[in-house]
């Protein structure tokens, strides 16, 4: 409870869109959004299998197309199996 609003915490970040989106076809989203992103990156992707450069450099384009409403942890997750694919 702030200032008088007698909401309780989920209330609130459900009225002002701050809840992580996890459901299934924003994951096949994410998936698909991954898979091109890193078809369009090949050399990062290959300096990453290199251990040249951190998988961060993904998580930047990949959290705006999403508007920052995924799980980050996912997100890494999602990446690192797709460029372990194609290793």
């Amino acid at each position: 409870m702030v200032n008088g609003d007698s909401r309780n915490a989920m209330e609130i970040a459900q009225s002002n869109d701050l809840l992580l989106d996890s459901n299934p076809s924003t994951m096949d989203e994410i998936q698909v959004f991954c898979q091109s992103l890193l078809l369009d990156h090949q050399e990062k992707v290959e300096q990453v299998r290199l251990g040249r450069r951190s998988i961060d450099y993904f998580m930047g384009p990949i959290m705006r197309q999403f508007k920052g409403k995924v799980d980050p942890k996912v997100v890494r997750k999602v990446v690192e199996s797709i460029i372990k694919k194609k290793a």
